[in-house]
């Protein structure tokens, strides 16, 4: 499985988009998951989890070397029901993307949930904190956010989100940012905001047209 064709840039003055950057060949990404068993020895930075080499662990994201160069990287957040995009889990998943961006050795990422969900959306409970912060620092956090997915996006090798319930809002734009996506029969993905009044500010209104 290769990478599709480079998508529009959310950010399109960011850095890190030069033409042609994503046009290296890519190897083919495994199709099928396999517990590996034979690991490399293990850096002194990384930490073993059962089978797995753990490249990162936090309080909502851990990547896991599957072998072959797959890596989960799985969302489970900490002291919640449902995976929402909070500036906790976002904060994460931004180390995680960095974690696994220092690996030379992967060659593919699967954006998996622990949860029956897979993202509801951002934490609405942040919202009025947010807007009572001003304009500007709403543009600010909204920049911060399109840059992480940027840095996701601008991972060297295919990503591959596995949507196995609901995917909104936010949730959906992480989705937008793989380069591929597989969902369960179970599965339903949107902008309910939009019916708030609320942009998707993440850069959905983009990465949904590419």
């Amino acid at each position: 499985m290769d990478r599709p064709a480079p998508r529009p840039s959310r950010l399109p003055h960011a850095a890190g988009f030069a033409a042609g950057k994503r046009q290296i060949p890519r190897k083919p990404l495994l199709t099928t998951l396999v517990r590996c068993r034979k690991l490399p020895p293990t850096p002194a930075c990384f930490q073993m989890k059962g089978d797995f080499l753990m490249l990162y662990t936090g309080p909502a994201f851990s990547a896991a070397a599957l072998g072959d160069g797959i890596v989960e990287l799985k969302f489970d957040l900490a002291g919640d029901t449902v995976n929402k995009l909070n500036q906790v889990a976002l904060q994460d998943f931004d180390k995680a993307t960095q974690a696994i961006a220092k690996d030379s050795s992967v060659k593919g990422v699967i954006v998996t949930s622990a949860k029956p969900v897979f993202i509801v959306g951002a934490d609405v409970t942040e919202f009025t904190g947010m807007f009572a912060a001003g304009e500007e620092s709403v543009a600010k956090g909204v920049l911060e956010v399109n840059r992480m997915l940027c840095r996701f996006e601008d991972l060297p090798f295919p990503t591959v989100a596995a949507i196995n319930g609901i995917c909104l809002g936010g949730g959906l734009e992480l989705a937008l940012a793989c380069d591929y996506r597989v969902m369960s029969t179970a599965a339903s993905a949107g902008f309910p905001e939009v019916k708030l009044g609320i942009f998707p500010g993440f850069g959905g209104s983009v990465a949904c047209r590419a």
